[in-house]
């Protein structure tokens, strides 16, 4: 069955990420590179596009995680680790992880 999104023609963002997570992992995985480019543009970390990515990740960690993990770090700035949404999804898990050491 092909994998197809209506989330393109969606005018209101939240429809759109109700139309995603509805999407199977490997659906999912197809878009996951443009989907954390738009993470740059989402004004606030807290946001229903990174809760769904971050729900979709943590629940399947080898076909949504790993690559979620992967793009995220590629396209994160290491200097502006709290200035944009990408780095915090990557950085603060770890400091979150070693807050207790």
């Amino acid at each position: 069955m092909p994998c197809v999104v209506a989330a393109l023609v969606v005018v209101n963002p939240s429809d759109a990420v109700q139309l995603l997570s509805a999407a199977s992992d490997d659906c999912l995985r197809i878009y996951l590179l443009q989907l954390t480019q738009c993470i740059k543009f989402e004004p606030y970390h807290d946001s229903p596009l990174v809760r769904m990515l971050m729900k979709r990740a943590l629940a399947s960690p080898y076909v949504v995680g790993h690559a979620l993990f992967w793009y995220v770090a590629a396209t994160s700035n290491a200097l502006t680790a709290y200035a944009d949404p990408l780095s915090c999804i990557v950085v603060c898990p770890r400091v979150g992880a070693h807050a207790g050491t």
